[in-house]
């Protein structure tokens, strides 16, 4: 089996590409925090890690709410795309999620608060 679910912080706003007439790809960097402790004292860490959820063309609603510093929860499996090809001629493999479901989280601060500004000014 090969399942991962994954809860973080986006990395950055996401990127939307087309992959043929009939699929776009919603690409992005999932920041998870992690923390152990090592020789008595605690270690914090953050691991990244890319994502591409694969959906049907015209069908990337979610897309403009996957902003930077916001909180969500993915869940699919790990997968190795097509190896990238470095400036010394080496062919480097990555693993990535292929997301099957995103479920959002909390918004950035600093977007909740230019919302409820946003909002309270319409409403005057």
């Amino acid at each position: 089996m090969n399942k991962i679910i994954l809860s973080g912080n986006l990395a950055a706003d996401v990127r939307v590409g087309t992959v043929n007439e009939k699929t776009q790809v919603i690409n992005g960097t999932l920041m998870v925090d992690n923390s152990y402790t090592k020789d008595g004292q605690r270690v914090e860490q953050s691991m990244a890690y890319p994502f591409a959820y694969f959906v049907e063309t015209g069908k990337t609603g979610v897309a403009p709410h996957l902003t930077k510093g916001r909180t969500i929860t993915i869940e699919g499996s790990l997968q190795r795309p097509e190896g990238n090809l470095a400036s010394n001629g080496k062919t480097y493999h990555d693993v990535q999620v292929r997301v099957d479901e995103i479920e959002l989280g909390r918004k950035p601060h600093a977007q909740e608060a230019t919302e409820r500004a946003a909002n309270a000014a319409a409403s005057a």
